[in-house]
């Protein structure tokens, strides 16, 4: 399976969802888009690059939707449907799916252990709401700074194949060309016409 994009920047991820988890008492979750755990805070810490394999409804609404999904208990319709309800201790949660333009890269989940906070966040619901959002364009930015840089890296390789000749050009992509994304820039008509 393809490295996601989460996971390759998870490190800078944990690092920025630990931060959040310093001052907010909550739990952050970050799965990407196969529900790969790339980054966890508190109990989720222990279990990064576990995959849950099973569908979690939350995550599934907000990836359908496009929009988060704040699940306020555990008896709710979301967690009814959900296969790890039995188990799980969750007060309360806010599932922010995480998009670049079209490209579903995966979800953050912001979650409550604790029932005072419980209670705080079904009073405020749209601060925890606006918060995980917050936390979740973060985290995209972060991806999308790591896709930038990739493709950086990937112009600057292109551009270090300069030569001197047609003839190094030609004997360079024969030797090194994966046969279906080489060109030849030149600004001799001659050498132009010779290949074309």
């Amino acid at each position: 399976m393809k490295r996601s994009v989460l996971s390759a920047c998870a490190a800078i991820v944990q690092k920025e969802i630990e931060f959040y988890a310093g001052f907010t008492c909550l739990e952050y979750d970050v799965n990407d888009e196969n529900t790969m755990r790339v980054a966890g805070t508190g109990i989720f810490r222990s279990i990064i690059y576990a995959n849950e394999n099973q569908p979690y409804s939350a995550i599934e609404q907000a990836k359908t939707d496009r929009k988060p999904v704040f699940v306020r208990n555990r008896n709710s319709s979301i967690c009814r449907k959900c296969s790890t309800n039995r188990i799980c201790t969750g007060k309360a949660e806010v599932v922010v799916p995480l998009y670049i333009r079209q490209a579903f890269l995966g979800t953050l989940s912001v979650l409550c252990y604790d029932e005072k906070i419980h209670r705080d966040m079904l009073e405020h619901t749209e601060y925890y709401k606006n918060l995980a959002v917050h936390v979740g364009q973060v985290i995209t930015r972060i991806a999308e700074s790591y896709l930038l840089e990739d493709a950086l890296h990937v112009t600057e390789h292109a551009l270090s194949d300069l030569v001197d000749s047609m003839e190094d050009a030609i004997s360079h992509i024969a030797r090194y060309s994966s046969g279906h994304s080489e060109c030849i820039v030149t600004e001799n008509y001659a050498a132009a016409k010779l290949i074309s």
